[in-house]
């Protein structure tokens, strides 16, 4: 307030004369009231007694003189009666006394006590205080209580803060009773020592000091709450002292309102400030401010000039503020030098237009008038017309910002171009092992476990439906908090279902979330009711009613319940968008949102579940809150009348028990389903199907599925059973595996077995190769689909281009790209001599593996000989095989082999060992003429599986890795061994049956024996001790 003028005091000395004259002719006030007035004013103690100022001072001042002379005449008129002593005892003392200080404590503690009244107890020194002091077992009292569960979960946010406090502050007091409690403890007992009983009492007066600080914090938050801004900012961080805002309050709130009041100014002073012209207005003149100094090195904004700033009283010291008013420096790098840009003509109409933008940007105060300089930079201006017909007013800075320092942001990757978010890889791997630190153990401190919550928590904006695996451990956290009266250093233990949680985190955490562009492909309202519920999309409808157990739910549990049946019904072929869902209740629409909640774990659990149907299908949706009377659709569907009908569960038994469980449901829903699949007449969100019709056919079979695709091309039945024996059996069961996929894949997307067209065929094939399948199980899959839908599948050149692009990409490899040297299992047969002595299934087991290598078939041929087709003789034996084998075709002869007998070696010789074995079964043959039989009883005609065995064991009793070659390596390595030899490739061809153009011998069966890797090295080596 600013100081009174001499005439003022005149006028206001000349108002209390008057003032005192009519106070004279006022009648005398009663007894009553004068007692009442003296009790009302307190006495004030000589050393305050009222001194008339002098008339100079200020007007505060000046003001409080009338209240004194009216005081005083007051009691001037007081009557001498008194009242009595009785009385006056029971009306009390005449006014409260001031209160009075005591006798002065050590200065030492005053110090100590008094700052930390003023600024609190550090966070390390309270936590190291709090744990000297543990609660005596017998006063557990000391604790806050706890808040009952039934209540503390109807507590709103605010008001748990609210407690939470309380409970604090409850805490410390119990921990000051804990001190002292001690301290007498030790008195009492006589136990007597002086320096713990001072630590013990002045740790107790420092909780004491520490909860002093907290409700003088209290207090003045609440005492701001209701004050303005400026004085918020004032006054926040004062200093308690024995005022709560400190004792320079009022000088650090007249600052602020001044700084205020200038800044306002210095806003109006540039608002109405007038444009004034200049000859060249259409230039960007780098001179001085008009009346100024030349200021190269620096640039003001043009919303305060340097010459008012500088006129201004200094009203402050800090630096940020005076920033503020002096505006802001452009960062030039160098001196510019001097640049003029030559003037522009510009056309009368373009003129008009660029100076009204100019007067516009300096009533704005975005730019100022400049006085020329000889050193002057002058940019260019030009304007761009708008797509409404205007114009923009352009300042081209290009040269002038050669001289400037600007700032370098971060360079956006291509992760940028595809909108997306995700976790740096470093902070996954950080991550990652504080995930499976946590799967390891079984308790940690739940400060521990807060921490890895609140990471995941930071990164849940990058990983797409991370806010729904993080409420459960959230709920986790708070019962751990909840058990442990909010101690964040006790221990919790690390359940099933927080690793369970975790280790989604784990296999997730490298994902990738989408920018959302909220292109929402479904709009879909749903509402419930206490009786169904409904759910509405464009034309479409679906309603239901609760089954027993739902009906018992809360509406905001129903209200979730009905989103997810509406998500169910309309989404369930829908995948990779964005839906909007319509729903009457705002508890609905936050679960949603927010992917659940911590307080309620049954709405938890039914957002969960609404979340993993859109998790597992990729799509993302968000709720909007809708008033119930634009939701009338919805409500209408939801509060139909119940006409659902269901079978007894007595009579279902009955009829379950007699003619066995069904399969489907027909004409049902979810409440009254009696199976897991069911039909439904209506829209049904688990229902299988919504039309009344008969489940599609079963797969037949390879056998019958290829029957009906002859006949649908129109195939004689006479002629079925002939063209069926051109596949042979092995082919029937390589054709049924991926036959049966087709037929699944055609029920799925409701397509016609025999007639799909080729994008089907790709979009099958393409399953295929994305779930591992190699180039030879492609192949066979489309010749298989060949004999379904005819010759154009193996011609279509798109499916050709997709062959060859699965070549290339997984190119088959060779089985082997070595052999064994059959002379090491030969050596190892030689050592089961004679053959008498032998058992029947060491014997068997080497006819086999001769019979594998002399003959360089494959062990289904061996399967097939017969001792009616086998011939001897004195030089060997030869054996026909009329059977169609798999080497079997048009235009050739049936194998024929041709064993010589060995008589160098008679241990490995194939016909002593033919001989013998014949002989050894003679007994055991009833009227099967199959050359191989089984070892053991039952005796019967070996399999090629049972073969197959056998030679595997035998290799591997010989030395042969069995883990790389097969029974089927006898081929290569029979065949390879001859060639080495120099044995001519025809006549090993002819031997195994392949033809006679036939490469399949060069290109899959020759391989070189396996070697020493190291022989190479090993020859260099030894080359110095040659020389």
């Amino acid at each position: 307030m600013g100081k009174r003028k001499s005439k003022d005091a005149n006028y206001l000395r000349k108002k209390i004369r008057k003032l005192e004259e009519k106070l004279r002719t006022l009648p005398q006030c009663s007894e009553d009231n004068t007692d009442s007035n003296e009790e009302k004013s307190p006495r004030r103690p000589p050393s305050q007694q009222y001194t008339p100022p002098p008339l100079a001072t200020q007007t505060m001042v000046v003001e409080e003189s009338p209240s004194v002379i009216i005081e005083a005449e007051a009691n001037n008129n007081t009557e001498n009666d008194q009242l009595p002593e009785e009385f006056l005892l029971a009306l009390g003392k005449e006014g409260e006394e001031k209160e009075e200080f005591g006798d002065p404590i050590r200065p030492e503690l005053a110090l100590r006590w008094t700052k930390i009244m003023a600024e609190g107890l550090g966070k390390d020194a309270r936590d190291k205080l709090i744990e000297k002091y543990p609660t005596p077992s017998n006063f557990p009292n000391a604790i806050a209580p706890l808040m009952n569960a039934e209540l503390l979960a109807t507590l709103s946010e605010p008001s748990v803060k609210r407690d939470k406090r309380i409970i604090y502050r409850q805490n410390l007091i119990g921990k000051l009773m804990t001190c002292l409690g001690r301290s007498l403890t030790n008195i009492l007992k006589g136990d007597i020592n002086s320096k713990r009983l001072i630590e013990e009492i002045n740790d107790a007066a420092k909780i004491a000091s520490e909860i002093h600080h907290q409700d003088s914090s209290s207090r003045k938050f609440f005492a701001l709450s209701g004050a303005n801004k400026t004085i918020q900012e004032a006054v926040k961080n004062t200093k308690i002292d024995t005022f709560l805002f400190g004792s320079d309050c009022a000088d650090k709130i007249k600052a602020a309102q001044s700084i205020q009041r200038t800044s306002t100014q210095i806003a109006e002073t540039r608002k109405t400030k007038p444009a004034s012209s200049t000859t060249k207005r259409q230039l960007n003149w780098r001179g001085p401010l008009q009346n100024h100094q030349p200021q190269y090195q620096q640039a003001r904004s043009g919303q305060f000039q340097q010459n008012s700033y500088k006129k201004q009283p200094r009203i402050t010291n800090d630096p940020v503020v005076l920033g503020w008013l002096q505006g802001y420096d452009i960062p030039f790098r160098e001196l510019p030098p001097s640049h003029d840009t030559e003037p522009q003509h510009w056309p009368k109409t373009e003129k008009e237009i660029i100076s009204s933008e100019i007067k516009k940007l300096v009533a704005l105060g975005a730019i100022s008038e400049c006085s020329y300089c000889a050193d002057q930079f002058t940019s260019p201006i030009f304007l761009v017309p708008k797509p409404n017909g205007s114009f923009r007013f352009i300042l081209n800075l290009k040269k002038l910002n050669q001289y400037i320092d600007t700032e370098h942001f971060k360079l956006e990757d291509i992760r940028t171009a595809y909108l997306t978010l995700s976790v740096p890889q470093q902070k996954q791997i950080a991550i990652l092992d504080r995930i499976k630190f946590f799967k390891q153990i079984s308790t940690c401190k739940i400060r521990e476990f807060s921490q890895l919550l609140g990471t995941l928590n930071s990164i849940c904006p990058a990983v797409p439906y991370g806010w729904l695996y993080t409420k459960v451990l959230e709920r986790q956290k708070y019962l751990a908090l909840l058990k442990s009266n909010d101690n964040y250093e006790l221990t919790m233990s690390i359940s099933q279902v927080i690793k369970s949680e975790l280790k989604w985190w784990q296999y997730n955490i490298h994902k990738s979330n989408p920018i959302k562009q909220y292109n929402f492909l479904l709009e879909i309202h749903t509402d419930a009711s206490t009786t169904g519920w409904g759910a509405v999309c464009s034309h479409r409808k679906a309603s239901g009613s609760w089954s027993r157990s739902e009906q018992d739910h809360h509406i905001n549990y129903l209200e979730l319940k009905a989103a997810l049946l509406g998500l169910q019904c309309f989404t369930k072929d829908i995948y990779n968008c964005e839906i909007l869902i319509r729903i009457d209740n705002t508890t609905a629409v936050a679960y949603v949102n927010k992917m659940g909640g911590v307080q309620f774990p049954h709405l938890n659990n039914i957002t969960r579940e609404i979340w993993q149907w859109c998790e597992n299908r990729n799509i993302w949706i968000f709720a909007s809150y809708i008033n119930t009377k634009d939701n009338f659709e919805a409500d209408k569907e939801s509060r139909k009348i119940n006409i659902e009908w269901e079978l007894s569960q007595k009579a279902y038994r009955q009829i379950t028990e007699r003619f066995g469980t069904p399969e489907v449901d027909l004409f049902a829903s979810r409440t009254n389903k009696k199976c897991t699949k069911f039909v439904s007449w209506k829209c049904d969100p688990e229902a299988f199907t919504r039309i009344p019709s008969p489940a599609p056919p079963a797969y037949p079979g390879c056998r019958a599925a290829i029957s009906q695709a002859l006949i649908r091309r129109g195939t004689p039945h006479s002629a079925l059973d002939v063209m069926l024996n051109s596949l042979s059996t092995n082919t029937f069961k390589q054709y049924d595996s991926p036959l049966k996929l087709w037929w699944l894949f055609c029920r799925e997307h409701s397509l016609d077995t025999y007639q799909a067209s080729i994008p089907y065929i790709l979009n099958f094939l393409t399953k295929c190769y994305q779930n591992g399948a190699s180039y030879g199980t492609i192949n066979t899959t489309r010749s298989a689909l060949s004999l379904l839908m005819g010759p154009k599948i193996g011609s279509d050149d798109r499916l050709k281009r997709f062959i060859k692009g699965i070549f290339r990409s997984r190119p088959p490899m060779p089985k082997y790209d070595r052999t064994w040297d059959p002379v090491i299992v030969l050596n190892h047969l030689a050592e089961c001599y004679p053959n008498e002595e032998v058992t029947l299934e060491k014997l068997t087991r080497k006819l086999v593996t001769i019979l594998a290598l002399t003959t360089g078939h494959r062990v289904q041929t061996l399967s097939m000989i017969k001792i009616s087709n086998m011939k001897f003789s004195d030089s060997g034996v030869e054996i026909y095989i009329p059977d169609i084998i798999k080497t079997s075709r048009r235009g050739s002869t049936q194998p024929m082999f041709h064993l010589k007998a060995f008589i160098q070696k008679k241990e490995i010789c194939p016909v002593n060992t033919i001989k013998s074995y014949i002989d050894r079964t003679s007994s055991i043959r009833k009227s099967t003429d199959k050359l191989i039989l089984t070892s053991k009883k039952p005796y019967k005609n070996a399999s090629t599986q049972t073969i197959s065995r056998w030679i595997k064991l035998t290799l591997k009793e010989a030395g042969i890795d069995v883990t790389i070659f097969t029974a089927h390596s006898t081929r290569h390595a029979s065949t390879s061994a001859a060639n080495r030899s120099g044995l001519s490739i025809d006549v090993i061809r002819k031997a195994a049956g392949w033809s006679q153009n036939s490469a399949i011998f060069a290109r899959h069966y020759n391989r070189p024996i396996n070697q020493d890797p190291t022989q190479f090295s090993s020859a260099i080596c030894n080359t110095v001790i040659d020389t």
